[in-house]
């Protein structure tokens, strides 16, 4: 049987963006702020050279948002912005690999693949430095596939462009420095040692390192702790344990999609031996390999193989181009490409829809977490203005961020003893204050009440609750308690980098 007509598959990879775009712009107008894109909207709102726990990027995309109005769905233009630009240069990247008639047919499978893995969709809805990674990755990997050429190798725009991509790569996230490793690999492997005695590739590294300085200029005068902590949490907290591997490995496959692990093996099988194949393996492989290994050690999160996964996708939709030809191996992945349209829409729609009502004991509702935050902390900033205080307190980062948004420019703390950015940026509550704490339903804590055995406020009273109503049902509360008389450990944070303080 024919494959499928360039300009109808190409018209199929039109209509399902357009249908997820407008998924997507739905989703991002009926529910708040994640932990993570709080966290980074507070980058934007505190903009520095770089911080505590990721480079900059994710926080200076924020910055237009933030100036213009802060929204929650003008801070959804970023990511979705980056998602569709990766399936844009994702589809480019096949055009740029693989020759003659079967480019256009895996270009364009490329960028349905691409549309239909759920992960991408969780990373289109919230912005994160794997997501800002994305299409990065893709910019990289076209410059370097075109500069394998020997003819191409003496054209500086070239260069350039690849120390530009490579730069903003260290901007977006720190496994980036794998991608400098694929890289390195991928054109000594062409030209061997004589590309060490051109220009271009040392005008690459150069601007590459200046692209990439205020990360090193922050973490200079911050005494190295964003390396330290990224260190500290890749490493993990576990004995080495293979069926943490196969766990991940699993969920791997759930979030990235059958569909695109399905058609990658396809690839693999039929077309190992091509340049273009092994080209994508050697940006995929990397990542892929040292987060599985991290994995054991349980030091490794889904979305850290994004950008693994998007380099593979053209071996992907070169698989999937090829298996569409025959018809029984048609109609199975036409089914296939629905349930994981079907997959999509249902992380989506879920979010949108807000997840069961609570339940007592019931702390198991993810979706909770994007509802009534705002609310919440309004209301807590109102209630520690009656009372005369000057800040609302958390036991736990995660609940911090949407509250220091959300209440802006009120001073949060966090009552651990853990050091992180929200640390850096309002310090630990000080001896002998009191303050207003806000416990959140779905993350319980037992109250930090001053004891023979730990530190903490000489007493705790509640003052109010307030549930959170979606869709007619209650999915958690907030409860509100006046807190005074703290005694709790402090730790002193270093001052913030106040570089950017013109903005």
């Amino acid at each position: 049987m024919p494959s499928l007509p360039r300009s109808k598959s190409l018209l199929a990879v039109w209509l399902l963006g357009g249908a997820f775009l407008g998924l997507l712009l739905w989703s991002a107008a009926t529910h708040g702020l994640s932990v993570d894109e709080a966290h980074y909207a507070l980058y934007a709102y505190f903009p520095d050279w770089s911080y505590f726990d990721h480079p900059p990027m994710v926080g200076w995309l924020q910055l237009p948002a933030v100036w213009l109005s802060g929204s929650d769905l003008a801070l959804r233009a970023a990511p979705l912005f980056c998602f569709f630009t990766a399936v844009f240069l994702v589809r480019r990247l096949a055009l740029e690999i693989f020759a003659g008639p079967e480019a256009q047919g895996a270009a364009n499978a490329s960028a349905l693949i691409a549309l239909t893995v759920p992960m991408y969709h969780m990373l289109g809805l919230s912005l994160h430095p794997d997501g800002v990674l994305l299409p990065v990755a893709c910019l990289v990997m076209i410059v370097v596939w075109r500069l394998r050429d020997p003819a191409e190798l003496g054209r500086i725009r070239l260069w350039l462009g690849l120390g530009a991509a490579l730069g903003l790569a260290g901007l977006s996230k720190y496994t980036a420095v794998l991608l400098v490793v694929s890289t390195a690999w991928v054109l000594l492997r062409a030209h061997g040692r004589q590309l060490l005695t051109r220009r271009g590739p040392w005008l690459a590294v150069a601007i590459a390192l200046v692209g990439i300085s205020p990360v090193l200029l922050w973490n200079l005068r911050h005494h190295w702790l964003s390396f330290e902590y990224q260190g500290a949490h890749a490493e993990g907290g576990e004995s080495w344990q293979g069926q943490e591997v196969l766990r991940v490995l699993w969920e791997q496959i759930v979030t990235y999609g059958f569909l695109t692990t399905l058609t990658i093996l396809l690839g693999l099988g039929w077309h190992w031996r091509d340049p273009a194949v092994r080209f994508c393996v050697a940006f995929a492989g990397p990542p892929a390999a040292v987060i599985m290994a991290l994995a054991g050690r349980g030091g490794s999160l889904t979305y850290w193989t994004a950008y693994a996964w998007i380099a593979a996708i053209p071996i992907g939709g070169y698989g999937l181009a090829r298996a569409w030809r025959s018809a029984w191996p048609r109609r199975g992945l036409a089914i296939l490409i629905g349930l994981e349209v079907l997959a999509c829409l249902l992380v989506v729609g879920r979010i949108a829809l807000g997840g069961p009502e609570e339940r007592p004991g019931y702390h198991n509702n993810p979706v909770a977490d994007l509802y009534g935050w705002d609310q919440a902390s309004i209301r807590a900033r109102q209630l520690a203005l009656q009372h005369g205080l000057k800040s609302v307190s958390v036991m736990n980062w995660t609940l911090a961020s949407r509250v220091a948004w959300y209440s802006r420019p009120f001073f949060v703390y966090v009552l651990d003893r853990r050091f992180d950015q929200i640390d850096m940026w309002f310090g630990k509550l000080p001896k002998g204050q009191s303050t207003i704490l806000m416990a959140w339903s779905q993350l319980p804590y037992d109250l930090p009440v001053r004891s023979a055995k730990s530190p903490g406020f000489g007493r705790c009273q509640l003052l109010e609750e307030m549930p959170i109503y979606h869709d007619g049902h209650v999915i958690s509360h907030f409860d509100f308690y006046l807190c005074e008389d703290w005694d709790g450990a402090t730790i002193s944070a270093p001052m913030p980098g106040r570089w950017l303080s013109a903005f």
